[in-house]
């Protein structure tokens, strides 16, 4: 696997503090207040109840992660350079099964997909706001299954379950979505379920999907730095 060309974890000090996370264009990747479970869904993009045997101090213990990558490493390196970096300092050894899981799978609605072409080959992403109870969001040069992976993290009150896309549609793509997630104001405006079809030709249909699971084997706690 890759590594990053520098990482530093440190024990999370700070009291009160937000989870943050950057990547920034000159190839740092910025982590702030994680859990170790954090560190593994993005390492080994899965969700958290596709995590077995984890310890409870995987919840309980924070981390500050900085790691320097080349510009412009493309998100699947910075996950494999993510993986490198769990097993030099926590010593982490695990093996993946494929389980049957309740997933949502993405696929073309009737009357066919509504999708823009992406524009220009930027960096692949999404923006969001929340504008009293609904929510936009902007994507960039997404491919379907880019989208279908960011879907439970932009819809997380929504979408309970992993996303899996089955549209075999290929290509980037911008897109925009609105939807509202506040249920005292669902009247105001649709479902994310009711809003993808109808702006993107798209729906989540509900199903057992044969997907990864993670299995710890071995990992060692972070040790706490000498004084």
């Amino acid at each position: 696997r890759p590594e990053f060309e520098a990482a530093v974890v440190k024990p999370y000090k700070a009291e009160a503090a937000d989870e943050s996370g950057h990547a920034l264009p000159g190839g740092e990747l910025s982590l702030g207040n994680v859990t170790m479970t954090d560190l593994l869904q993005f390492a080994y993009s899965v969700r958290e109840d596709a995590i077995a045997g984890k310890p409870a101090w995987f919840r309980t213990d924070h981390f500050d992660v900085v790691a320097k990558a080349p510009p412009g490493a493309p998100l699947g390196t910075l996950r494999l350079m993510m993986q490198s970096l769990l097993f030099t300092e926590f010593k982490l050894l695990l093996h993946q099964e494929m389980k049957p899981q309740d997933a949502f799978a993405l696929v073309i609605a009737k009357g066919g997909p509504k999708l823009k072409t992406a524009a220009a080959p930027v960096p692949p992403g999404c923006k969001r706001s929340a504008p009293a109870g609904l929510r936009h969001v902007d994507c960039y040069n997404m491919s379907m299954a880019g989208f279908a992976e960011r879907l439970p993290n932009e819809a997380s009150t929504e979408i309970d379950r992993a996303v899996v896309d089955l549209t075999g549609i290929t290509g980037t793509y911008d897109m925009q979505l609105d939807w509202v997630w506040n249920a005292q104001t669902a009247s105001e405006g649709p479902t994310i379920f009711q809003a993808l079809p109808k702006q993107l030709g798209l729906t989540l249909d509900h199903r057992k999907l044969l997907l990864p699971v993670v299995v710890i084997d071995h990992v060692e706690r972070l040790a706490e730095p000498a004084r």
